[in-house]
């Protein structure tokens, strides 16, 4: 169904789609396992369409607006006061959250697009929301670790306050991983592939470091001292940003199999 969706939209991009069809393109039933199509919903009345699944009197497009009822909310949100969001699931936007507790956000389901909890430190309530594409956490120290459990579906995690990672674990999802204040990587536990890039850009030292097999844009080393500690799979072919100088050069080209390809920027 959601290909005849997208066939409508490409013809018009404003055409009229059912109740339906439009829970479909804005996964409120079932959450893919893909990042939303921006292509289709972007430029459309998003506002109408969420009247249409739920009507106005559950959705909201500025903050004055939010109520107990509030389902939905269309536009980039910004919470730095306790509001009536216990039914708020869906956030057609970014969400930036600077409050230190997560409270009155236990039914949100969906962040289209951006959610940033920089202040939360407790952060098993995540669990409660099904997607974010990006998610960043950057307020998170070492002490949190134990209470992080990350939403299911998430394509970008950035944890860049972070300097030691030991047992943190990502979800399957995950595609970009942003941790550039990583000092100590000992115990990181990486996916073994990843579809975007991995920021490790303060770590200086790569012992105990334990790479994805797979890397399919950049993996950003900025600050390594020394390739001798740096394991690279049989498998991995990325473009690498580090400050090597020729004889380092020649030591990574020693560790390559002969089938790949690994660009190197100097920076």
């Amino acid at each position: 169904m959601i290909e005849l969706i997208k066939e409508k939209i490409r013809d018009n991009k404003n055409c009229n789609l059912s109740k339906d069809e439009l829970i479909e393109l804005y996964e409120i039933n079932e959450k893919q396992e893909e990042a939303l199509s921006y292509e289709y919903t972007e430029g459309r009345n998003n506002y109408e369409d969420f009247v249409k699944i739920f009507s106005s009197n559950y959705v909201a497009r500025d903050i004055s607006e939010i109520n107990e009822d509030t389902i939905a909310y269309i536009g980039n949100l910004t919470i730095n006061d306790y509001l009536p969001t216990f039914n708020l699931k869906y956030v057609y936007g970014d969400l930036i959250y600077n409050l230190n507790e997560i409270k009155r956000l236990e039914n949100l389901e969906i962040v289209y697009k951006s959610a940033s909890f920089e202040n939360v430190h407790c952060l098993n309530e995540l669990s409660n929301i099904e997607k974010i594409v990006s998610l960043f956490l950057d307020g998170v120290k070492e002490k949190d670790i134990d209470n992080i459990v990350f939403p299911d579906i998430v394509f970008m995690i950035s944890l860049n306050g972070l300097k030691k990672a030991k047992n943190l674990a990502f979800p399957k999802s995950i595609r970009t991983i942003s941790l550039k204040g990583l000092k100590d990587p000992k115990g990181l536990i990486l996916p073994k592939e990843l579809s975007g890039s991995l920021y490790l850009n303060g770590l200086e030292y790569a012992a105990n470091l334990l790479l994805p097999d797979r890397i399919d844009m950049f993996l950003y080393l900025n600050s390594l001292k020394k390739l001798d500690d740096l394991v690279i799979s049989d498998e991995l072919n990325c473009e690498l940003v580090c400050p090597l100088v020729d004889n380092d050069l020649y030591a990574l080209k020693n560790k390559l199999s002969s089938k790949q390809k690994m660009f190197v920027y100097k920076k």
